[in-house]
């Protein structure tokens, strides 16, 4: 299949064409094309299965105009987790026991009302979120404060100049 037979696949069901590239500094090596951009494993398996392409998961970083390819085929979407994030980060991914474990611990480490209103709001915040979690999300935190709501099972992921995608390969 060239270029223009899966960039043609890739308009005609609302996905995006990449370059990819075996260059581990993303330098342009044995340039081969995809497609990316899908809502869910599901829909990506079936284009998968209609087209003959194959699923892989890819990655870029910031910079790079080419997405690295090794071959790791996708069996389905990304496992994103707190290792993923970094020591200082933690998921919490329910409302449940939220204010005996992350709130009434805490509340006696406060020596005037200015940091203990901060610390409420910060947490106030991080269970705003939980309210609106949906199927596979978490609520990231960073050094105790709300820093982002996360699908832990997404077909991309962006973060710390890296990117990640379930593709279809050739």
């Amino acid at each position: 299949m060239d270029y223009n037979e899966m960039n043609e696949i890739a308009s005609e069901n609302g996905l995006q064409f990449v370059e990819t590239t075996v260059g581990f500094n993303g330098y342009p090596q044995n340039v081969k094309g995809a497609i990316i951009g899908f809502d869910d494993f599901a829909e990506a398996e079936a284009l998968s299965k209609e087209t003959g392409l194959r699923l892989e998961v890819i990655s870029k970083k910031d910079g790079w105009q080419l997405w690295y390819r090794n071959g790791n085929t996708a069996n389905g979407p990304l496992k994103i987790t707190e290792e993923d994030f970094g020591d200082d980060f933690r998921f919490i991914d329910n409302e449940e026991n939220f204010y005996e474990n992350e709130i009434k611990p805490f509340l006696d480490d406060f020596d005037n009302i200015d940091d203990l209103m901060e610390f409420l709001e910060d947490k106030k915040s991080i269970e705003d979120e939980l309210c609106t979690l949906e199927e596979n999300d978490v609520v990231v935190t960073c050094n105790g404060k709300y820093y982002d709501t996360i699908n832990t099972r997404p077909m991309r992921f962006d973060h710390n100049g890296k990117s990640w995608a379930i593709a279809l390969m050739q």
